[in-house]
Formats: structure tokens, sequence, C-alpha cells
């Protein structure tokens, strides 16, 4: 027999050496698809660009202010509506003027709603800003105070 062919007992020997090899790499990919998945190592690693990265989803994802401005003859129409809604289904002894009062009085209600919504966001951004900036408000007397 020729030293150059390998003979059964060596071939058995690399395919073990093979198999070893394989189950090793395939340790170490499976590690490392882990260690891929933690998503506070990238925060630490690369803050600013996360960051970005936030805020750009968060700007993609929010959708746009839409300004309302009144217009009288919607307004208008939208009360002859609530009061030919309200006459044609009253019950005996309700009145034009309760009519009137609940369509107003809706009106009123999401208009207040849309302000406390408007100053709620507009508290959350301070805040926001506050804390990105790492800035601190004046205290509620108006005065700041030095921390030297």
């Amino acid at each position: 027999m020729s030293t150059s062919t390998p003979n059964a007992e060596q071939i058995q020997r690399q395919m073990q050496q093979v198999r070893t090899e394989l189950r090793d790499n395939v340790r170490e990919l499976v590690e490392s698809a882990r260690e891929m998945t933690v998503w506070q190592r990238y925060v630490q690693a690369y803050p600013w660009t996360c960051l970005g990265a936030a805020a750009l989803a968060g700007y993609l994802i929010v959708p746009t202010r839409t300004r309302m401005q009144a217009d009288p003859a919607l307004i208008a129409e939208l009360v002859k509506h609530q009061v030919a809604q309200q006459t044609s289904s009253a019950k005996p002894g309700a009145g034009l003027v309760s009519g009137l009062v609940s369509g107003v009085a809706s009106l009123a209600l999401k208009g207040l709603l849309q302000g406390g919504i408007a100053i709620l966001s507009k508290q959350l951004n301070r805040y926001v800003e506050r804390t990105l900036h790492g800035t601190h408000e004046p205290h509620s007397n108006g005065e700041a105070h030095n921390h030297a």
C-alpha cells in the first residue's frame, strides 16, 4: 500500500476533526447571533447614532398635526344639522333650546379637549427638551439658583 493514499483510520480522524470544528463554529455563530440581538450594547457603543435613529423613527411614526380653523359657515351648518336631528327625534318637552345647548356643549367640549391635548403636548416637549439637553427650569418662585 502506498503512503500517499489515506487509509480508513486517517479518513475517520479527519472526519471527526471536521465535525468537531463544525460544532465549534456553529456554537460561535449562535453566540455571535445572541450578542447581536442585545440592543443595549449598541446604545452604549453608539449613543448619538441611536438617539438620531430614535428621533427619526419618532418623526416618521407620529402623524403631522392638522390645523383647524373655525369656519363660521361650517359651524352654522353643524348647528342646523344638530337642531334638525334633535327636533326630529325630540321627546315631548324637549325643545329647540336644549338641542342648541347640546350642540354648543359638544363643540365646546371638543375645543377644550383639543386645547388640553395641545397644552399636554407642549409640556411633554418641554420635558423631553430639558431631559435631552440637561437644562433645568428655574424654581417655582422664578429665581434660578446657582450651585457653585
